[in-house]
């Protein structure tokens, strides 16, 4: 995120340089905003959270040319299914529940 905002010039950026056989270090302040590589952070940023939903294609084209609508519908249900189960699958077991105890006075 820091490097989108100096991109977009929020924040300033500092650069410490030395000249060429010198012990001399200058320091610099620049505010230059570059959009695109802000706009590329971000995206980066973004695919390194998974915000970011990646398509796929299941098959060649072509490859379910062949079916019928009702084949087709079947087949979709299947590979439903196979996602569902992998879902379960990664869901966190659930917390047991806490019992309350009575407490007599």
């Amino acid at each position: 995120m820091r490097h989108a905002q100096v991109c977009l010039g929020e924040i300033p950026l500092r650069l410490k340089m030395r000249k060429a056989h010198s012990t001399d270090v200058v320091q610099l302040e620049t505010h230059q905003p570059d959009a695109s590589a802000a706009n590329r952070a971000l995206e980066l940023l973004g695919r390194e959270l998974n915000l970011f939903t990646e398509k796929k294609e299941v098959g060649k084209p072509g490859d379910f040319d062949h079916m019928a609508d009702e084949e087709l519908i079947e087949f979709i249900e299947a590979q439903g299914e196979v996602v569902r189960e992998l879902e379960r699958q990664l869901r966190p077991p659930p917390a047991p529940k806490q019992r309350k105890v009575a407490i007599k006075h």
